[in-house]
Parts: structure tokens; sequence; C-alpha cells
């Protein structure tokens, strides 16, 4: 059997019409698309870029932050005070600067609202006085929002090394005490 189209005028100029227009209208449809993609692409790529610039924001906010504590710990006199008396072998008065260094480092600890723990190591690597908060604490922090909590995930451990072995904190910044 055989297709037979009909004769009219109209059925042959649609028949060679209609490619055509089919043709064209793909084409544009074809160059829309990919003009549509390529600016979703670019807004993707623009949101990529402002997350990540605004993540590295905060982390560079918050390791300078970190850094600022550091130094405020490692300036507080009694540290120094504690060595002094613990090389003279002055054992209580030792023992009472290590615990004005522990209401020190609590208090500091109560302040920033960051550390889970604060560990003051000698140069042995014994600890000399450690802070450490409760987990009910650390949980409240984190559902709080702010800086302290709601962020980044706080600090696990500050370990503070003796007076010549603090250089081991190279990683966040290098000083000595």
């Amino acid at each position: 059997m055989k297709l037979r189209l009909p004769s009219r005028l109209s059925w042959k100029l649609l028949a060679a019409i209609l490619p055509l227009v089919i043709l064209g209208v793909s084409v544009i449809v074809w160059l829309q698309y990919n003009m549509a993609r390529r600016e979703i692409m670019n807004a993707i790529g623009k949101e990529t870029q402002f997350l990540a610039q605004r993540t590295a924001a905060g982390l560079d906010e918050l390791l300078d932050q970190r850094q600022r504590d550091l130094f405020t710990l490692a300036e507080t006199p009694l540290i120094a005070d504690y060595y002094r008396n613990v090389e003279f072998q002055l054992n209580d008065e030792a023992e009472a600067y290590r615990k004005e260094l522990e209401r020190y480092l609590r208090n500091f600890s109560e302040r920033n609202r960051v550390y889970a723990q604060i560990l003051y190591l000698d140069r042995e690597g014994r600890e000399v006085c450690a802070i450490r908060m409760r987990a009910r604490t650390i949980f409240s922090m984190l559902a709080r929002p702010g800086p302290a909590g709601g962020g980044p995930p706080p600090s696990r451990t500050w370990r503070a090394w003796g007076r010549s072995s603090i250089t081991r904190c190279r990683s966040i910044t290098s000083f000595r005490s």
C-alpha cells in the first residue's frame, strides 16, 4: 500500500514549509536552552564563590580569635611565677600560683565559652592544671546562636606547654613566652 499525499496546492506548500519551520523553532529552542544553561551555571558559580568567601572569612575570624586567646594566655605572669617557685623548690608558693593559674584559666574558659577543655602541661607533659566543661554546658553552647554556638564547632582542646615548649603551637602561631 502506497502512502498517498493530497495533491492540493496548500498541502504541497505546507509540506515544503513545515520542515523549515520545525528546524527554525528547534534551533531557537536549542540556543535559548544553551543561554539559560550558561546563565544558571554562572549564577551557581557566583553563589558558590560567595559562600566559599564567606566561609573563609568566618574561619579566618575564628582562627584569629583563637590566636588572640593564645597570646592572652601566654602573657599572664602567673605562668612565670609558677615556674620560678618550682625552680626554687618553693612548693607551697608554687601550689598557690597553680591554684591561681587554674582560677585564671577557669575564668577565661567561662568568659569565652568556646573550649571544651583547657590543659596546662609542664615541660615533661604532666598536667599542671586542667579545666573541663561539663557536657551539658557544651551542648547548651552549641544550641545558642552567635559566635560561641550555632556556628563552627567549638575547639576541642587548648594545650599550653611549659615556657620553652609553647613553641610547639606553630600550627596556630609562632611565639615564645
